[in-house]
């Protein structure tokens, strides 16, 4: 449902901007300044916060796919905030270089960054004794700050950048949908692995901000097609912002909040190893069971979520001592961690994965009993059984409903 939701919102944009510039009598002129000032000022103002969340959740900027993410997000608030300050009438009281170049420069850093956070980047790269993540940081953000100090102060000093002639914005809007359009299909295949709306979240953000080239590049200057990539900025980052304070809210209890971030510490796998076919090599095996211990570090930081860190710890540990991190067993497992894992177990085996097809309700009941006393805690499985065939269980969202019924 989530993913339909997204794809039509997603939709709109598009097919609002077809209409407009199919129908010229429809696509009317609009100059405001001030209109213009405070939407810019404000989509600039969201981006910098997503960072800002971003940076705080981060356990160490060694974290290269959180680090590059974040950089997409400051690279494109700092630079399309120019966009807005330079608005003539305001800080600037006539049109600049720096009012045309920078919202095309702010889409191209924010989809080259964002394209670094879906690859895979050499273990070498963040154990470096050089600090290479650190260095990273600091010439990225010395360069952009650069850019918009330079930029308000001798405000066209890009006046011989050729952002106004049509084939280069043609050059640049390709580049730009391109790399954007790739990173959101890396976080699409996130989400579809790990169900975090996180994910499919930014996916919608990055998409966004793909429109909004497009309506940059062939809307009318002032009319309202190309007044939608200035809405569209404001959007990403809003869609990203809500997604995280709706999930918050939406969660009311230990259990689903356990259920919605159990496998967090997916988010920095190599997608190679999420979505890989067959089965996985030792060194992708052995990065798969850190998840659990990464998740628990990222959630520990949060003081509102310190209840449910070792919950996202031992959800794969096993009833008879066997599972991992710490190779708990029994009761001495949390009850809510043995509660998800029935839960997790039966999603698994009755959703598609690249390794499996899906396998039926009845197959996946006999599969449940057979682990019932080595994988999982017979008690819970006895007991999700019960609700599973009173019918108490929802399959639209299995894992949450069906740990929210066991609890």
């Amino acid at each position: 449902m989530g993913i339909r939701i997204s794809f039509v919102a997603l939709a709109m944009p598009l097919v609002l901007l077809a209409l407009l510039l199919a129908a010229p009598g429809l696509d009317k002129s609009w100059r405001t300044s001030n209109f213009h000032f405070y939407v810019v000022s404000a989509a600039s103002l969201l981006a910098a916060g997503t960072c800002v969340v971003l940076v705080i959740s981060a356990r160490s900027i060694r974290q290269t796919r959180i680090l590059f993410l974040a950089l997409s997000f400051f690279s494109l608030a700092t630079i399309f905030s120019v966009h807005g300050l330079a608005t003539p009438g305001h800080l600037i009281h006539d049109p600049t270089a720096a009012i045309v170049r920078s919202p095309w420069l702010a889409s191209l850093a924010a989809g080259f960054f964002a394209s670094l956070s879906v690859l895979t980047i050499p273990r070498i790269v963040e154990q470096s004794r050089l600090r290479l993540p650190e260095i990273i940081l600091l010439v990225s953000v010395a360069v952009v700050g650069t850019y918009f100090a330079v930029s308000l102060t001798a405000p066209n000093w890009l006046a011989g950048f050729p952002t106004e002639r049509e084939w280069f914005q043609h050059l640049l809007t390709g580049l730009t949908v391109a790399l954007l359009c790739f990173a959101a299909w890396r976080y699409l295949d996130s989400y579809l692995f790990t169900r975090l709306s996180s994910q499919l979240a930014v996916m919608c953000a990055l998409l966004f901000l793909a429109e909004a080239q497009l309506s940059m590049d062939f809307g009318r200057i002032f009319q309202y097609s190309w007044w939608i990539y200035h809405g569209l900025f404001f959007i990403a980052f809003l869609s990203i912002l809500a997604t995280w304070g709706l999930e918050l809210l939406r969660a009311k209890n230990t259990s689903a909040i356990a259920e919605e971030m159990h496998d967090i510490g997916k988010i920095g796998l190599p997608p190679y190893i999420l979505t890989k076919p067959g089965k996985l090599t030792d060194e992708g095996w052995a990065a798969i069971r850190l998840h659990p211990a990464k998740g628990w570090e990222i959630v520990g930081r949060a003081k509102a979520l310190k209840d449910i860190a070792s919950i996202v710890r031992h959800h794969h540990e096993r009833f008879d001592g066997s599972g991992y991190p710490d190779g708990l067993a029994g009761d001495d497992i949390p009850l809510e961690a043995r509660i998800i894992s029935v839960a997790d177990t039966f999603d698994a085996l009755t959703s598609e994965r690249p390794y499996r097809p899906v396998m039926s309700i009845a197959d996946a009941e006999g599969e449940l009993l057979r682990a019932s006393g080595s994988q999982l805690d017979p008690n819970c499985v006895e007991r999700f059984l019960k609700l599973l065939r009173s019918g108490k269980v929802s399959l639209k969202r299995r894992t949450q409903h069906v740990a929210e019924a066991v609890a």
